[in-house]
């Protein structure tokens, strides 16, 4: 069964040696499995060479690279580096089938391209991974572009965001996690192994 909505958040370059390779291995395949009124939302690393690895891979025929949306956090401090602007953001490519609908997004602030809302943070204790997205960026996301009862499917599970948001939503979902510890997480946050 193809699925409406493709949400995801693979390994970056910083952890994946060939970035190029990688995001070929599996994008092309990954998109050719989204309805054609469906939509994608893949979050990469804002590194210039996972943009450009990403932004060469052409899309399946009946999807289109929309634009690059943004998710922008200020609520994390990491390293200071001297020579060049501290990162506080994420890319977001953002695919449409070519028979997709309009966006359900009704509220002005959820229309930007740019989204501003604050990265989990472990002192509140939701923070399972270190580029855990936040439950609100993911129900924004799936609010838009699905509707109760379809399929959302996310390749790189990690601690299950994505997979519990869609469920809460009244979504289908699935996903795929390698690493055992993500996938324990995941169980333990309310995902069903099977």
């Amino acid at each position: 069964e193809k699925y409406k909505l493709l949400l995801t958040d693979p390994p970056y370059s910083t952890d994946v040696a060939n970035i190029d390779g990688f995001a070929k291995s599996w994008l092309p395949k990954a998109l050719d499995n989204v309805r054609d009124d469906g939509f994608a939302y893949v979050f990469i690393g804002a590194y210039p060479n996972e943009l450009k690895a990403y932004l060469n891979i052409d899309p399946p025929s009946h999807m289109e690279l929309v634009q690059v949306l943004v998710w922008s956090y200020k609520n994390t401090l990491g390293n200071n580096p001297k020579d060049r602007y501290k990162q506080n953001y994420q890319a977001c490519l953002f695919y449409r089938g070519k028979n997709a609908p309009a966006l359900d997004c009704p509220m002005t602030n959820e229309q930007w391209a740019v989204q501003e809302i604050n990265a989990p943070d472990g002192r509140q204790g939701d923070r399972f991974h270190a580029w855990q997205k936040p439950m609100e960026i993911a129900g924004r996301f799936i609010r838009h572009s699905t509707k109760a009862g379809d399929m959302v499917f996310d390749p790189f599970a990690c601690t299950g965001t994505f997979l519990l948001a869609a469920a809460k939503l009244g979504r289908k979902s699935f996903g795929i996690e390698i690493n055992p510890e993500n996938a324990e997480i995941a169980i333990k946050r309310g995902c069903i192994y099977g």
